[in-house]
């Protein structure tokens, strides 16, 4: 039995996606493996009012190709909303990770759900193109999904 609003969250989310038993661990994330193998994890921010939806892609190896992974991630991050997701570098762990920060107040599973699905193909589009080293190419929204080209 859940007893906390973020477990109930994560049994909502459960609930609208048809994966039962999400729950959080011990240190209260939930990791969930997606079609593709996609590994995302589902926690609270430290102030607790925010709920966070990560897919970390590990270290990327300094040199040419990472400078350009980054520079279209900012290219990707200053895209006009609905963005889906936000990419970001962590110094301290040195991983490449891409992340969307949802306020916990009043939110519901289905709301969750529904951000997910843009948010999982946006995610599982720079995975495979990092997994083949390429670097995806931003362009005009308008141009192609999620401003990708092909």
């Amino acid at each position: 039995m859940v007893t906390d609003a973020f477990g109930a969250l994560l049994e909502e989310i459960g609930s609208a996606l048809k994966i039962p038993g999400i729950k959080p661990d011990a240190n209260n994330c939930c990791l969930i493996k997606f079609k593709g193998g996609l590994m995302v994890q589902f926690e609270k921010d430290r102030t607790g009012d925010y709920l966070l939806i990560v897919v970390d892609y590990g270290a990327i190896p300094a040199g040419k190709y990472r400078e350009l992974i980054f520079t279209e991630a900012l290219k990707a991050n200053f895209q006009p909303a609905p963005r889906y997701g936000v990419f970001a570098y962590s110094k301290q762990a040195k991983e490449f990770i891409f992340f969307e920060r949802l306020p916990l107040k009043d939110l519901q599973g289905s709301r969750v759900a529904e951000i997910l699905t843009p948010f999982l193909e946006k995610a599982r589009t720079w995975k495979e193109a990092l997994a083949r080293g390429d670097v995806p190419t931003i362009v005009a929204k308008s141009s192609g999904m999620f401003g990708l080209q092909k």
